[in-house]
């Protein structure tokens, strides 16, 4: 996952190494992990079929799963595989389904901020500016409470 964001080549390599670990192991929160990984490397270099294509296994594993967060973060990586390649409805399709789950969730996580952020992004990318600083400044706030909360313990 380190690897994806500066080197998607490599990063790739060693998620589909992961999901030949997690299959022999039957491991699908692994294969879930690596495919979401494999997502965003596939997307950094600019192959969005075949990113698309693994965001939504990864997508499929978790709903098997019941894993929410997991389920957040696979829209989000969808979101991004959207918005990278200019489908900036179907982008926000995908924030919008992750922000509907998150809110189900009892606490108030870290992936709000990065649902916030990206949905800013994808607004932003829109010419939406209005409704971009909206979710960049709920993005910001969440950031701004983490680091006072950071602060004082």
């Amino acid at each position: 996952n380190e690897y994806v964001w500066s080197f998607p080549d490599s990063g790739k390599m060693y998620a589909e190494k992961g999901i030949q670990l997690a299959k022999k192991l039957n491991y699908k929160y692994g294969q879930g992990l690596c495919s979401n990984i494999i997502s965003v490397g596939l997307a950094e270099t600019g192959d969005f079929t075949n990113a698309l294509d693994f965001g939504f296994r990864a997508l499929d594993i978790y709903e098997n799963l019941r894993d929410t967060s997991q389920l957040v973060l696979s829209y989000i990586t969808l979101l991004i595989c959207y918005r990278d390649q200019g489908d900036y409805k179907q982008a926000l399709a995908q924030g919008y389904k992750a922000k509907e789950i998150q809110a189900l969730l009892p606490f108030d996580s870290w992936a709000n901020q990065l649902i916030f952020a990206n949905l800013a992004s994808v607004y932003e990318k829109n010419n939406q500016l209005d409704s971009g600083l909206y979710y960049a400044q709920k993005a910001y706030d969440i950031n701004k409470r983490k680091l006072i909360f950071n602060n004082i313990g």
